[in-house]
């Protein structure tokens, strides 16, 4: 007999999904094609899971920050950043892009600042000629001096 004409009774093991249980058990699904090796059902919690996370992360990032138009807001973003990167909440390379992004909204202050006072002035400016273009009411008459009105 040849060898090249084997063939194996042992079936090739198939690829299950990559989910297993608190139990130890694996799932037994066959992992859909793009899904991490995770069934649709599994996949589909793995994202729900990741998407409650991810707000978490947010909220915890954020917390009372409403806008980034002050550098104590941006400190207090930087500051809870820097938490979540040491929990490892959140990945290296996204804290370093946030991070980023935080410096170059640190960067704008100044030339805002800046802007703000300019417009200040200018309307500062601008009422003062207002007010030289008004005319002006006429101003009463001095008050007589009382001794000049009793008759001698």
């Amino acid at each position: 007999m040849s060898d090249t004409n084997i063939i194996s009774l042992d079936p090739k093991p198939v690829e299950q999904c990559q989910y297993v249980n608190s139990r130890g058990r694996r799932c037994r699904m066959l992992p859909a094609p793009g899904n991490d090796g995770f069934c649709p059902h599994h996949y589909g919690l793995l994202i729900a899971e990741r998407r409650k996370n991810d707000e978490i992360c947010a909220e915890e990032l954020l917390g009372p920050i409403e806008d980034f138009s002050s550098p104590v807001s941006v400190n207090l973003f930087l500051g809870n950043l820097l938490k979540q990167l040491v929990h490892k909440r959140i990945a290296r390379p996204d804290a370093l892009a946030q991070a980023y992004i935080c410096q170059l909204l640190l960067n704008t202050f100044p030339a805002m600042r800046q802007e703000r006072d300019v417009a200040a002035k200018d309307q500062a400016h601008q009422l003062f000629l207002e007010s030289l273009s008004k005319p002006r009411k006429a101003s009463p008459p001095a008050a007589q001096h009382v001794d000049s009105l009793v008759p001698a």
